[in-house]
C-alpha cells in the first residue's frame, strides 16, 4: 500500500522548493519613468505593485536584495524541509487573505493545534501548577486589555503592575505578552497600541508562509538588487535616487520597514516633516528570534506544533514550538532584550543556549539525536533591522501619523501601517493594497 504519510510529505517539499525558487526572481531592468515606484518587494510592496497593475497603472517595483518576500521568507536547504526564517503564522484567520489564498492554490494551510504545555525544570507542571500560570497570564491579559479601552497609552508593564508579575510565573508570563509576541519587553510597548490589534484564530502553512507569498508574487517584475538610497521631492513628481541611476515618477509607495527609515538609509530632499520622522523611531523595530533545532526523530513525545514553556527566573525566557508540522524540527523563539543578547552571542552561541535549554527539560539524551541548529539575526539584517514594530509607550498615535502621505506624492505602507493587524503579514498586504487603492 503507498505510504499516504510519505507522499504528502514530498508533495509538501515540491511544492515549498518551486516556490522558494521564485524568491530568486529574473532581474528587471529599471525602467526611468514609470508612473509610481514601489519600494521593498515585501508582502506590502508586492501587493501595492500588483493591486496597481491589475488596473492597468504604470508601476515599477524595486527592491535592495536580491529576493523577493521581506521578512516572510522559506528555505529549503537549511534542513532539507520547508523553513520559515521569519513569518510563520497566518494569523487572525478572520480577517488573513493568505489563508484562503493558499487553499484554492494547493497550499496545506491548517489552524495551529493550541496544545500548550509548561514545565517546571526537568518536569511538567502539574494541574494546580498549570492553572496557577494560566490564572497569571490572563490576569496580564485582562490588565493590558482594561488600559487600552480605556485609551490609556501606558506601558503593558505600568498597567499589569510589576508586583503583580513578582511571583513563580512572572517572567514566563512577562515573555508570553511581551517578547514572544510583541518583539519587545513589557516597558517597552504600549498597552493602546496592544489592545488595537486583531486578534483570533493561527493557521500555519506546511510549505511555508515565505512559499506562500513566493507563489503569490511570482508574476510581478520587479527590479532587484536595486538599493534606494534618496527621495527627491523639491521639484514636481519624485526622483528616486537609487545605486542603478535616478528613477523619475509621479509619486512613490515606501514599505521599508521602520527600521530602516529611522536609521536614514533613505534621504529624503526636502526633510519630511519632523513629526512624520518621529513616527520612524516611534513605531520602533522590535527584536523576534528564532532557534531552530532539528533531531532525527520525536525524541519528545509530543504531537505536531505543540508549544511548550518553561518557568523562567528572568527574561532570558525562550519559548517553543515542537515537533513543529511534524518534521522533528523544534522551533525557539526569544524577543525583546534577550533577542537582542542572543544575537550578540552569535548564532553557535544561540543554538547551543535553545539546545541545553531543552536538555534541561527532556535530558541529555535528545543531544544524541540533534542533527543541526540555526539562529536568524532580524536586528542585525540590513534590510529589515528588527523584526515588526510596536508602538513606544504615549507614542500610539504615531500610528496614524506614520501612514499620512506627504504632499500626496509620498505614500506608506507595510505591518507598521497598519491599524489592526500591526506585526502581521496580512496587515503589511492589506496596507499595500489599500495604499495603492489611494493612487488608482
Amino acid at each position: 500500500m503507498k505510504n499516504s504519510n510519505h507522499s504528502k510529505s514530498r508533495r509538501t517539499f515540491l511544492k515549498a522548493s518551486i516556490a522558494s525558487t521564485l524568491l530568486l526572481k529574473a532581474n528587471h531592468a529599471v525602467a526611468k519613468q514609470p508612473d509610481t515606484v514601489v519600494i521593498g518587494a515585501g508582502a506590502a510592496g508586492l501587493a501595492a505593485t500588483r493591486t496597481l497593475q491589475e488596473k492597468g497603472s504604470d508601476v515599477l517595483l524595486v527592491e535592495s536584495s536580491n529576493r523577493i518576500g521581506g521578512r516572510a521568507i522559506t528555505d529549503n536547504a537549511i534542513f532539507g524541509i520547508p523553513y520559515d526564517l521569519g513569518a510563520s503564522w497566518l494569523h487572525s484567520a478572520h480577517l488573513n487573505p493568505f489563508i484562503s489564498y493558499g487553499q484554492q492554490n494547493g497550499f496545506d494551510v491548517y489552524p495551529e493545534p493550541g496544545d500548550n504545555t509548561y514545565f517546571i525544570q526537568n518536569r511538567r507542571a502539574n494541574d494546580n501548577e498549570t492553572t496557577t500560570a494560566q490564572r497569571l497570564y490572563r490576569s496580564a491579559y485582562q490588565a493590558i486589555g482594561t488600559a487600552g479601552r480605556r485609551r490609556q497609552d501606558i506601558s503593558a508593564l505600568e498597567a499589569i503592575g510589576s508586583n503583580r508579575l513578582d511571583v513563580s510565573w512572572g517572567p514566563t508570563v512577562a515573555a508570553e505578552l511581551g517578547a514572544w509576541e510583541m518583539g519587545a519587553d513589557l516597558d517597552q510597548f504600549s498597552s493602546l497600541d496592544w489592545w488595537e490589534m486583531e486578534d483570533g484564530q493561527n493557521y500555519f502553512c506546511r510549505e511555508g508562509f515565505g512559499s506562500l507569498l513566493a507563489y503569490y508574487g511570482k508574476n510581478v517584475p520587479v527590479s532587484l538588487n536595486t538599493t534606494v538610497t534618496g527621495i527627491d521631492w523639491s521639484g514636481p513628481g519624485i526622483t528616486i535616487r537609487t545605486q542603478r541611476g535616478d528613477i523619475r515618477a509621479n509619486q512613490v509607495i515606501v514599505t521599508v520597514s521602520t527600521g530602516v527609515l529611522a536609521s536614514g538609509a533613505i534621504h529624503f530632499t526636502p526633510a519630511l516633516p519632523p513629526i512624520k520622522e518621529e513616527s520612524f523611531d516611534s513605531i520602533r523595530m522590535g527584536t523576534y528570534n528564532h532557534i531552530a533545532l532539528q533531531f532525527r526523530q520525536n525524541v519528545f513525545g509530543l504531537g505536531s506544533d505543540h508549544y511548550i514553556a518553561m518557568q523562567a527566573k528572568s527574561h532570558e525566557a525562550i519559548g517553543w514550538i515542537m515537533n513543529m508540522r511534524g518534521t522533528n524540527l523544534c522551533f525557539g523563539y526569544a524577543g525583546g532584550r534577550y533577542g537582542k543578547d542572543l544575537e550578540n552571542a552569535g548564532p553557535s552561541s544561540a543554538v547551543d543556549i535553545g539546545l541545553s535549554e531543552l536538555e534541561k527539560i527532556f535530558g541529555s539524551k535528545i543531544r544524541n539525536e540533534f542533527i543541526k541548529g540555526f539562529f536568524t539575526t532580524w536586528g542585525k539584517n540590513p534590510y529589515t533591522m528588527g523584526s515588526y514594530a510596536a508602538a513606544l509607550p504615549g507614542k500610539y498615535e504615531y500610528r496614524k501619523i506614520l501612514r499620512e502621505p506627504i504632499a500626496e506624492r509620498i505614500y506608506f505602507a507595510g505591518e507598521a501601517c497598519h491599524p489592526s493587524l500591526a506585526a502581521t503579514v496580512a496587515g503589511a498586504f492589506l496596507s499595500g493594497v489599500n495604499t495603492a487603492r489611494q493612487l488608482i
